[in-house]
């Protein structure tokens, strides 16, 4: 099965701490909460009907320097029933990120480690999606004029219950700003390794490249828009981790692609985000493909 797609609340999070949208200067602490709900539909796919994720983020900035993320996620995915059995799968997944950022002026900007874990339980009658724990650590550059940015992430997945299936990926990234500072470009391959290819639908390496966009708009904003949000992933990946939206996807079946749109605007103080997205899967062992097609709404409250 796969895990909730957040989409978003991480990824604007960490872009607009990047352009400065959200920490003003002299700020001591930065906070903020997150709620988030995605329903999902399956199209064309022989064992799934829906899926329905909740989620609850919390995120704390100490002066620019240490960031702490703490992630909660409940997901149940509606299967279809098999010989009258109802195999729905009900999954826990929690995750935790601790940031600590210098400044180097040598470099013109700042340099930031970082480490990632994630831990998910569920009730997979096969138990082969179950107790799935991930380690992520990264590092990544940010010049002082907020324009530019490099990393690079390595993550190893490990699936006890599955053969003891582990599964490496290397995320290297570069962000870029344009249109001074009103739109954000970023670029994320992922390169993904199995240990054991007759657990991870016959594929042992597997290569994808992840593009994304925002856009701010004018002080004056369109329907209160305050920017807009398009993402675009091609290529193959399976057992997947997505950092940048707390999303570890442990469902066996191949992805092959997905799209996303989606628009944020501020009401009352509260951020508020909606995005429609599609993603597109091969289950190679039942010759089955098939698509998601999600809404995600979000809500956060920073101070």
């Amino acid at each position: 099965m796969k895990a909730t797609r957040t989409l978003s609340i991480p990824l604007i999070l960490a872009v607009s701490l990047i352009t400065g949208e959200t920490v003003q200067a002299g700020e001591t602490w930065y906070t903020s909460v997150s709620a988030s709900i995605l329903p999902a539909t399956y199209s064309d796919s022989d064992q799934r009907n829906s899926l329905l994720s909740t989620s609850l983020q919390l995120n704390t900035d100490y002066l620019d320097t240490v960031n702490i993320s703490l992630f909660y996620n409940r997901t149940n995915i509606d299967f279809k029933k098999i010989a009258g059995v109802d195999n729905d799968i009900d999954q826990t997944a929690y995750a935790g990120r601790l940031q600590y950022q210098v400044f180097v002026d040598s470099l013109g900007g700042s340099i930031a480690t970082g480490l990632t874990l994630h831990r998910l339980t569920n009730n997979d009658a096969t138990r082969l999606s179950d107790e799935v724990s991930v380690v992520a650590p990264r590092i990544s550059y940010l010049n002082y004029k907020k324009t530019l940015m490099l990393g690079v992430e390595y993550t190893q997945s490990d699936y006890p219950n599955n053969g003891n299936l582990k599964i490496t990926q290397w995320v290297p990234s570069f962000g870029f700003s344009l249109n001074q500072g009103a739109d954000w470009l970023s670029f994320r391959p992922f390169l993904i390794r199995s240990n054991d290819k007759s657990r991870s639908q016959n594929e042992s390496s597997l290569s994808s490249i992840t593009m994304q966009w925002m856009h701010w708009t004018a002080p004056a904003p369109f329907l209160g828009i305050k920017r807009v949000y398009a993402d675009v992933m091609v290529g193959k990946r399976v057992y997947a981790v997505d950092n940048n939206s707390f999303s570890v996807y442990n469902l066996s079946d191949l992805q092959l692609g997905s799209a996303s749109i989606g628009a944020g605007w501020k009401v009352n103080g509260i951020e508020l985000n909606a995005i429609l997205g599609t993603e597109k899967y091969e289950n190679k062992v039942i010759d089955n493909r098939y698509s998601q097609e999600f809404l995600y709404l979000s809500a956060t409250k920073q101070w």
